[in-house]
């Protein structure tokens, strides 16, 4: 019978920031890795919000034999697990007191399925994968920061194909900016970052318009405004796209009102409302995968708003005869 073997990297390793440290990963297939991260509250009463979380890691990489498999800051790694898998990972511990220790995962799968045998990286000889965690210079409302990094490997496993995700970055003119995509693989889906996004009255979005370009062709896209991509990120993850970063205000009657109930819960600093999605896979049944072999070129034609960071992480499907 086939089994999974779980095996830990890193014991509660205390880090700092400004460090870079990298691991050798197994050698058996691999389905993905945890990176469980204990980070210790500045002070009391103040939350690490996703994106204080996110900023830890300045990069995340997963290199075979130094090409990057995965290549992701923090917060987009949170995102992009979240997309593949459908779901955020909880997030243990959530204490207000100061120097509360929570624990919060981020994972890097190489399927859409954990434990999947068919869709997860082959095998490898010693030293050719490696696990590479470049973290900030700083960190904002923690003060300390312990890490547990845990791999499941898949002894026997024969699989047809795994999951890239590397970033292309871009600093656009107000206008029209085009990105291209790699070509070659399969296209599960695209994940942006948008710099700027509306705020209060505020309307600028830096990514504000997109169309998707084949040869020249729109295929997929005509053109699609930043809310509709974004609220492709929502649709994915349901309720647990506003779960973490909401509070309640308490009811401040100066006088006791019976019965009196706290305001609904308040969203704030959603770290999701910075990302958009394309989504190749909307039946999760490959129907609609973006084909690029035999292209000449993709890109994306993306208006600007205004000068802010743009990210597109595509979400490449590696098939093991073509690798």
């Amino acid at each position: 019978m086939p089994e999974y073997l779980k095996s830990m990297l890193a014991n509660r390793e205390a880090v700092a920031a400004d460090t870079v440290i990298t691991y050798d990963l197994p050698i058996n297939p691999l389905s993905f890795i945890d990176v469980d991260i204990e980070p210790a509250l500045s002070a009391a009463y103040t939350q690490a919000t996703l994106a204080n979380l996110g900023a830890i890691f300045d990069k995340v990489e997963v290199l075979f034999k130094g090409s990057s498999i995965v290549s992701l800051s923090g917060a987009d790694l949170l995102v992009y697990a979240a997309m593949v898998l459908g779901r955020f990972p909880p997030v243990l511990n959530r204490d207000n007191g100061s120097a509360s220790e929570q624990v919060v995962r981020f994972r890097i799968p190489f399927g859409r399925y954990p434990f999947s045998a068919v869709e997860c990286f082959p095998a490898v000889r010693k030293g050719e994968l490696q696990l590479k965690l470049d973290y900030a210079a700083a960190f904002t409302a923690i003060t300390g920061l312990d890490i547990t990094i845990t791999t499941c490997e898949l002894p026997g496993a024969a699989p047809k194909q795994f999951l890239k995700a590397t970033t292309l970055s871009k600093t656009p003119v107000v206008g029209d900016n085009d990105i291209d995509l790699p070509i070659g693989n399969k296209v599960l889906a695209l994940l942006l970052y948008s710099g700027t996004i509306p705020i209060t009255t505020a309307k600028t979005t830096t990514v504000d318009r997109v169309k998707l370009l084949v040869d020249n062709f729109e295929h997929y896209l005509h053109e699609v405004r930043w809310p509709s991509l974004n609220f492709d990120v929502y649709n994915t993850l349901g309720k647990d796209g506003t779960w973490f970063d909401h509070t309640h205000r308490e009811n401040t009657a100066t006088a006791y009102t019976q019965n009196a109930e706290t305001e609904d819960l308040n969203i704030k600093d959603q770290l999701l409302a910075y990302y958009g999605l394309i989504d190749f896979d909307p039946l999760r049944n490959d129907q609609y995968l973006l084909v690029t072999e035999g292209k000449g070129r993709i890109w994306l034609r993306i208006t600007a708003g205004d000068t802010g960071a743009i990210r597109v992480i595509p979400i490449e499907i590696i098939e093991l005869g073509a690798a």
